[in-house]
C-alpha cells in the first residue's frame, strides 16, 4: 500500500505553516544578497513538493552503437508538448565500465566489493552506483513448486560464477505472503551465493501449486472463472494472494515504489512458475504496477522456471488423464493444456513488453535472461526534471525527447500519471474525482480488495449478478470519531457492453462507526461489501471503484463479465458460490440496494429479489475462496427448467460432489436427491449443500459438481477451485 498521497500532503502543509509563520513575524530589514539566498531557499522548499521525473535515455548512432559524448544542451524534454527544464543529467557508461573491469580482473582486485542494503541510497552509495548495473533477482515462492525453485537458483548461481562482472549490482528479492529483500546492492559473489541458499519454501508456497493444479482438472468450457515480513509490503494476507495476481502484482509495485530513490536503470529478473488467470485478476492493478515499473526505471524480464514444457494429453507422471482420458482421442485436452500455459504467461509478457523488458518461456537455458540484460543495459543518459504542470490531476503526461543531433535514434519511456492530492478537495471535487476515476485507463491500487461476480437467472434473457467486493481489514484507515472508530467510503461500480455503452450503473456511501472492541476484530479481519446488477445474456466489463474518505486513496478492479445464455443448454445451471458462513438476516435485508435500473427489476412482495437468501438466511459468497478446516463449506447453485414428474409436478435431481487434490480425486460425497422446486413457477431449483472440511487436509482443491436430471436423462458440471489451510 502507497501512502505517496499523505507524504506529499505532509510536506505540503510544513511548508505553508514556515511562510505563515514569517509572514506573521516582524524581520529586521535584510541585504539584496541575504534576500536573494533566502528566495533560493524559498524555491528549493516549494521544489521539495513537486516529484522529480527521471528519464532513462538510449541514443544511438546509424549503426546502432551507442552515442556517448553529448551534454545537456544536446537534450530536449517536452511533457504534453509544454519545454521542460533538465535539473539532473548523468551519462552511464556501462558498456565502457565493463570492458575496464575485464582488463583490470587480471591484477589483484584492491577495491571492496560494494554493498547497498539501504532504502535511500547516500551521496556515497550514488557515486558508488556511477556506471553500474542494477540487477534485482526476484523469486516468487507463491508460484514455483521446489522443482522449479531449484531450477531458477541453480540458473542464478550460475550466472554469478560465470557471468557476472564486477560493474553488476546484484539485489536478492523473495515473494510468498510477503516481499521480503534478501540482500541489498552488491557485487559480492559469496555473499550473494550465500542469500541464494536460505531460499526456502515458506507458508504462502506450500500452496504454490494451487492455480496449476486446479488449471489441470478444470475443463474450460463449464468451469466457473476461478511468514515472512517487510516494511515494504502491506500485511500478511495470505487469502488474497491465491486465486488472482493482485498481491503478486502488488509486490513488484512496492518492490518499483522503493527502487525509485536509484535513478540509475535497474533491471528485474522475475522468475516464477507463470501468473495464472482465473478470472479474479483486476486489470487495474496490470496497470498500476506497470506505470509504478516505468516511473522506477525498471525493465521487468520475467523467466519462467518450468522451462520447457512438454504437454501430455493423457497425463503425466504427475498428473492423471482428464476427464477419465476421454478428451485423449478428441485433441481437447491438448487444447486445454495449451491455453491454460499460455494464460499463465499472459500477464508475464504484458508485463515485459509495456516496461522495455523480455520475457523468457519455454527454455530450460535459464540463463539466457542473463545475456538480454547485459545487451539491454549499455550506455544510457539520466534526465531529470520537475514538471512545470502544478496540477496533481492524476492524468496521463505524455514525455517526448528529442536531440539536437542529426542523424541518431533516440528510445526513452513515454509517459507516466502525475500524482494527485486530496485533502484539499471541495465537495464537487470529490464528486468529479470519482467520475473521472471511472472514465480514466489510470489504475487505482492504494486500497486491496478481492471481488466475485455472479450469475442467476431471474427471467427469460434476464440475469440477476450479485457482486461481492472483500477488503482486509489491516488496509483500511479508521480514525477517532469520539469513543467510536469511523471510516466512511465510496463504492462506484458500472459494467459497459462490447461497444463501451453504459449497461448498469451502483453508487453507495457507506459509513463504518465500530467500539474499540469490534475496531480490533475487524482489523484483523476482512470488510465485505454486497451489490448487484440485472443485465442481459452477453459480454461486458465490470469496473468497480473504491475510496476512503479519510485520506481520499482509492482501489480500482475491472475485469471481463460474461452472462451466458442459459437458454441454449440442456441443463441449465447458475455460478457455483462457495460459502464458509450463513448470514441470519431481517424480512427486509434481502432488499439489493443500487442495482442497475436500465432494466426493470424482478420485485417480490415490493422488495427486489436477492437468490443468495434462502430460507431466511444469506449465504455470504467467500471471495477469496480460502478455508480453514474449522469451517464448513456451503456450496450453493440453482438449477433451471427441470423436467417435471408427471404426477407429483416437482424435478427429480441427483447432485454429486467429487473433491481432486492435486489433480487426484480425494473425496466423493454420497449423491444428494433434490425434488422440490424454491419457486411457485416450477423453474427454479435451490442446491444448498454442506461439507465439514476436519477432515481435509491443507492443501488446494478443485470441487467438481455433478447434476443429473433424472427424469429428463441430462447431465450437466462444473468445477471451481478453493484452499484449505
Amino acid at each position: 500500500m502507497s501512502f505517496k498521497s499523505i507524504y506529499w500532503a505532509l510536506i505540503l502543509a510544513s511548508v505553508t505553516f514556515i511562510f505563515t509563520a514569517f509572514a506573521g513575524q516582524r524581520q529586521p530589514v535584510q541585504q539584496p544578497q541575504q534576500k536573494q539566498n533566502e528566495k533560493e531557499q524559498q524555491e528549493e522548499i516549494l521544489r521539495l513538493s513537486a516529484e522529480l521525473v527521471v528519464v532513462d535515455a538510449v541514443v544511438l548512432d546509424k549503426k546502432g552503437n551507442p552515442v556517448r559524448d553529448l551534454k545537456k544542451e544536446n537534450f530536449t524534454i517536452l511533457e504534453d508538448g509544454v519545454p521542460q527544464e533538465i535539473v539532473t543529467f548523468d551519462f552511464e557508461d556501462i558498456s565502457g565500465a565493463h570492458e575496464s573491469a575485464i582488463a583490470a580482473q587480471t591484477q589483484p582486485q584492491t577495491q571492496d566489493p560494494i554493498t547497498i542494503a539501504k532504502s535511500k541510497p547516500t551521496e556515497t552509495d550514488r557515486q558508488l552506483l556511477q556506471d553500474k548495473r542494477l540487477i534485482i533477482l526476484f523469486f516468487d515462492l507463491s508460484s514455483m513448486p521446489i522443482e522449479d525453485l531449484l531450477m531458477a537458483q541453480e540458473a542464478a548461481v550460475k550466472f554469478i560464477d560465470k557471468q557476472m562482472s564486477p560493474v553488476d549490482l546484484v539485489s536478492i528479492v523473495v515473494f510468498s505472503t510477503n516481499l521480503q529483500p534478501l540482500h541489498g546492492f552488491t557485487n559480492n559473489k559469496e555473499t550473494l551465493k550465500a542469500a541464494l541458499e536460505k531460499i526456502k519454501l515458506g507458508k504462502g508456497a506450500l500452496l504454490a501449486g494451487v492455480e496449476t493444479a486446479a488449471e489441470q482438472t478444470t475443463d474450460t468450457s463449464t468451469a466457473e472463472s476461478s511468514e515472512e515480513s517487510s516494511d515494504l509490503f502491506v500485511p500478511d494476507q495470505t487469502e488474497f494472494n491465491i486465486f488472482n495476481t493482485d498481491r503478486k502484482l502488488l509486490a513488484i509495485e512496492s518492490l518499483a515504489k522503493m527502487l525509485k530513490e536509484y535513478p540509475e536503470k535497474k533491471s528485474l529478473i522475475h522468475f516464477s512458475s507463470g501468473i495464472s488467470t482465473t478470472g479474479s485478476e483486476n486489470q487495474a492493478q496490470l496497470r498500476s504496477t506497470i506505470d509504478a515499473a516505468n516511473k522506477a526505471n525498471m525493465s521487468i524480464y520475467p523467466v519462467d522456471a518450468r522451462g520447457l514444457v512438454a504437454l501430455a494429453p493423457g497425463g503425466g507422471a504427475s498428473r492423471s488423464s482428464p476427464r477419465g482420458g476421454r478428451d485423449l482421442f478428441t485433441g481437447q485436452a491438448m487444447l486445454r493444456q495449451q491455453s491454460q500455459l499460455s494464460a499463465s504467461q499472459e500477464t508475464l509478457t504484458t508485463i515485459a513488453e509495456d516496461t522495455g523488458g523480455k520475457a523468457f518461456f519455454d527454455s530450460n537455458d535459464l540463463g539466457l535472461v542473463f545475456e538480454q540484460v547485459h545487451k539491454d543495459v549499455g550506455s544510457y543518459y539520466v534526465l531529470g526534471y520537475y514538471s512545470s504542470n502544478p496540477r496533481r490531476d492524476g492524468r496521463y503526461r505524455q514525455i517526448k525527447v528529442t536531440v539536437n543531433v542529426p542523424g541518431v535514434a533516440i528510445h526513452h519511456r513515454p509517459g507516466y500519471f502525475a500524482e494527485k492530492e486530496f485533502a484539499r478537495f471541495t465537495k464537487e471535487d470529490r464528486e468529479k474525482q470519482l467520475s473521472e476515476a471511472m472514465t480514466t485507463e489510470r489504475p487505482f491500487s492504494d486500497i486491496l480488495f478481492a471481488l466475485e461476480a455472479d450469475y442467476f437467472r431471474v427471467a427469460d434473457k434476464r440475469t440477476f449478478v450479485p457482486v461481492a467486493l472483500k477488503m482486509p481489514g489491516s488496509e483500511i484507515p479508521f480514525f477517532n470519531n469520539g469513543e467510536k472508530k469511523l471510516a466512511e467510503f465510496d463504492f462506484v461500480a458500472e459494467v459497459r457492453g462490447q461497444k463501451q455503452e453504459l449497461a448498469s450503473f451502483a453508487k453507495d456511501t457507506i459509513r463504518v462507526r465500530l467500539a474499540e472492541q469490534t475496531y480490533k476484530q475487524v482489523a484483523s479481519g476482512n470488510i465485505q461489501y454486497d451489490t448487484g446488477f440485472y443485465l442481459r445474456p452477453g459480454s461486458y466489463r465490470l469496473k468497480f471503484l473504491v475510496r476512503e474518505n479519510q485520506t481520499g486513496k482509492m482501489g480500482s478492479f475491472e475485469q471481463p463479465l460474461v452472462i451466458p445464455d442459459l437458454s441454449t443448454e440442456k441443463l441449465k445451471m447458475s455460478s457455483i458460490v462457495l460459502s464458509s458462513q450463513l448470514e441470519q438476516v431481517t424480512p427486509r435485508s434481502d432488499e439489493v440496494a443500487n442495482i442497475g435500473d436500465r432494466f426493470p427489476m424482478l420485485m417480490r412482495q415490493g422488495r427486489a429479489v436477492n437468490p443468495l437468501i434462502v430460507g431466511g438466511r444469506k449465504v455470504v459468497p467467500n471471495v477469496t475462496r480460502v478455508f480453514s478446516t474449522r469451517q464448513n463449506l456451503y456450496i450453493f447453485f440453482q438449477v433451471y427448467d427441470p423436467k417435471k414428474d408427471e404426477q407429483s409436478e416437482e424435478p427429480r435431481l441427483a447432485v454429486a460432489l467429487l473433491f481432486f487434490k492435486n489433480g487426484v480425486k480425494s473425496f466423493e460425497t454420497p449423491v444428494h436427491q433434490i425434488n422440490r422446486f424454491a419457486d411457485r413457477d416450477g423453474k427454479v431449483v435451490n442446491c444448498n449443500l454442506t461439507v465439514p472440511l476436519e477432515k481435509f487436509a491443507p492443501g488446494n482443491y478443485t470441487l467438481q459438481v455433478n447434476v443429473i436430471d433424472q427424469l429428463a436423462e441430462s447431465y450437466a458440471f462444473k468445477r471451481i477451485n478453493f484452499v484449505v489451510r
